[in-house]
């Protein structure tokens, strides 16, 4: 697991695989996979770094936010899903993407919804 976001990504850090997804009408008509069989890691981030939960909709509204890291890669959008193939089999939607200034790694923002 990659902790410190300082440091460069190593191929040890690299421990979850998933998809990258183009939802439906952001790269074409319907959903599309942008790359299959990405490696990644997967850090949450701290609980007082959290959104609260909100009553909305009818009921309790929660997300949970995580850094997912992949090499460096220019094909990404804040729009894409990221579907975790390994272990829990999350879905994370990509909210903000941070390059490396070694362009050896891209940080991305990303939610849950609970």
């Amino acid at each position: 697991m990659r902790t410190d976001l300082g440091k460069p990504i190593r191929a040890g850090d690299l421990r979850h695989a998933g998809v990258i997804v183009a939802p439906a009408g952001t790269a074409s008509v319907t959903e599309s996979v942008v790359e299959d069989d990405v490696p990644a890691s997967i850090v949450i981030v701290p609980v007082p770094f959290q959104s609260p939960e909100r009553l909305g909709a009818g009921g309790v509204q929660s997300q949970t936010a995580y850094t997912v890291s992949f090499r460096y890669r220019t094909d990404l959008r804040a729009s894409y899903l990221f579907r975790e193939a390994c272990c829990t089999q999350r879905e994370f939607r990509i909210l903000s993407i941070v390059p490396s200034d070694r362009r050896d790694a891209v940080d991305c923002r990303c939610v849950t919804d609970g």
